[in-house]
């Protein structure tokens, strides 16, 4: 009779520890709410430092030198270092979208997010480490370009540099994505 008490009990044990860890892992994702400079490794080199020996205000646009400048700031924008530790952290950020895939019905199923309007669009995209992909399971339907929204997932570093619009060192899958009005 004893055992038999001990078994029962040991079974409501068990049973509760199951339920228990069913209600934890359904229980909703906390995010972790970043902001653009959080993306950006303590160890990156400040672009200015590439020409601080340089008189920016003697060349022109048209100049060679300034278009080899160009090249220069953009080759270390793609290779710009992430922050590890945001790596696989579930997170919210805000910024706007940049088109990649526009469907016939002005649905999205992948997208840059940016830090500022015009990135990617009006100028020269920003570094790899303010630029995050972002792809979607269902596609995001009414989108703009340049429509400001927060979204929240799964962060993780990964490089994407298939995308004319920018090189993005960062990639995301949402689980939430609010606009806004």
């Amino acid at each position: 009779m004893i055992g038999l008490v001990r078994i029962i009990g040991l079974l409501f044990i068990g049973l509760f520890l199951v339920l228990g860890l069913a209600i934890y892992q359904n229980a909703p994702q906390e995010y972790q709410k970043i902001q653009w400079h959080d993306l950006i490794s303590q160890d990156a080199i400040q672009p200015e430092s590439l020409f601080a020996n340089m008189n920016l205000n003697a060349i022109s646009d048209s100049d060679p030198m300034a278009q080899e400048m160009l090249q220069d700031i953009l080759a270390e924008w793609a290779n710009a270092p992430m922050n590890e530790l945001l790596n696989d952290q579930a997170v919210n950020i805000s910024g706007y979208i940049v088109p990649l895939d526009w469907a016939d019905n002005r649905s999205l199923s992948e997208f840059l997010l940016v830090p500022y309007f015009g990135a990617c669009i009006h100028s020269p995209p920003p570094p790899a480490n303010q630029i995050i992909y972002v792809k979607m399971d269902e596609p995001l339907k009414g989108a703009r370009s340049m429509e400001e929204i927060s979204l929240s997932g799964k962060l993780a570093i990964q490089r994407n540099d298939a995308a004319a619009m920018g090189v993005s060192g960062y990639t995301i899958l949402p689980d939430e994505i609010k606009r806004y009005e």
